[in-house]
């Protein structure tokens, strides 16, 4: 099911600003287990392995360098739900989970918005209106975390950078980003084999970069586990998983008046949807780009996984990212290329894959 146009429309969940009462509690941690990620008898020896932080026990991430952000308050908002408020290396951060009977379909745009639901396309699309209900009648929603984690050694390491493959906006003046592109699956041809898969806003020729997305045989996340990043913090788990060849969403978003990003994912194949708003200066619009990337670990280079080809759309300002743009094409130290992205279709000007061919 073709879901690109029913992420149009996000806006940052709604801050403190839409509180009624306070209080403070403390919740239960939940997350999905990994694809056959096992946590070892010695903390230490998982550190260069895929694992989820979130299941991990706290020897293991003592032991890996793992910064974990723990729930520091919550807020009642006016319809019942509830704001999970954390501190992320100085940043605050929120997670909006709505009452329980909550009915999306039903909601109006505000309620929608401050949990970082795409809206109703209406009636004047027949199929994406369809499409949009199909979704929030099955929607799920996760349950906020007792901590964040981070993943010490994963985080782009050249930017602007080299190590891409996709296509990028160039026009400038971003303030979203929305990709649906495929969850590769993993492949073990290319031993030691890593990529990761993420939407951004800036980075290409900016040392600025947002970005959320999924990643496969990292250390510290687990394999199709998603994640965000503001540069230069290191990037922040999210207990929620791609499934793979099914289709993920992923969508940054600034609101430029608040200072936050809004990083929104949902998986089509689960009905999971997951939102975290972030508050952070750091902000480039120049470029906007969904990228296949070959992941530096604690500043080495790994191979990359042999992930076939990856079905994308890709969307900024919630239309075509339309000319100028560039080609990123991934190349080793010899400039042969491991990973390149064809031009967008020619009739939507949204679609594009991205070709993996050769490990390192």
């Amino acid at each position: 099911m073709d879901m690109r146009r029913l992420t149009h429309g996000l806006v940052a969940a709604s801050g403190p600003g839409r509180v009624v009462a306070t209080s403070v509690i403390v919740l239960a941690m939940s997350a999905p287990a990994a694809f056959g990620d096992t946590v070892a008898a010695s903390p230490a020896a998982i550190c260069a392995t895929s694992f989820d932080p979130y299941t991990a026990p706290d020897a293991t991430l003592a032991a890996c360098g793992v910064a974990s952000y723990p729930l520091v308050a919550t807020q009642r908002l006016a319809d019942g739900g509830t704001s999970y408020h954390y501190n992320v290396a100085g940043d605050e951060a929120w997670i909006n989970i709505p009452p329980a009977g909550f009915d999306p379909a039903t909601a109006d745009a505000a309620g929608l918005q401050l949990y970082g639901i795409p809206t109703d396309p209406g009636q004047t699309d027949a199929a994406a209106h369809s499409a949009w209900q199909s979704m929030v009648s099955s929607m799920k929603f996760p349950t906020a975390p007792a901590a964040l984690h981070n993943v010490p050694s994963f985080r782009a390491a050249d930017v602007p950078s080299g190590n891409w493959a996709g296509q990028v906006g160039k026009k400038g003046g971003y303030t979203s980003a929305y990709a649906e592109y495929t969850e590769p699956a993993f492949n073990t041809t290319c031993a030691g084999g890593m990529a990761s898969y993420w939407v951004g806003l800036g980075g290409w020729t900016s040392a600025n970069l947002a970005q959320n997305g999924t990643a496969q045989g990292v250390p510290g996340l687990g394999s199709d586990q998603a994640w965000w990043e503001i540069l230069p913090t290191a990037a922040v788990a999210v207990p929620i998983y791609g499934s793979r060849t099914y289709n993920f969403q992923v969508k940054t978003t600034r609101n430029v008046s608040a200072g936050t990003f809004t990083f929104f994912f949902y998986n089509t194949f689960s009905d999971l949807s997951y939102s975290i708003t972030v508050s952070s200066g750091l902000y480039s619009g120049s470029s906007a780009e969904m990228i296949a990337e070959r992941v530096k670990i604690n500043g080495v280079y790994k191979p990359l996984q042999k992930f076939g080809t990856i079905h994308v759309t890709l969307t900024a300002n919630n239309v075509k990212v339309g000319d100028p743009n560039d080609k990123a094409i991934l190349k080793n130290s010899a400039s042969q290329v491991l990973a390149s992205p064809t031009d967008f279709d020619f009739f939507s000007g949204e679609h594009y894959d991205i070709n993996w061919q050769r490990c390192s």
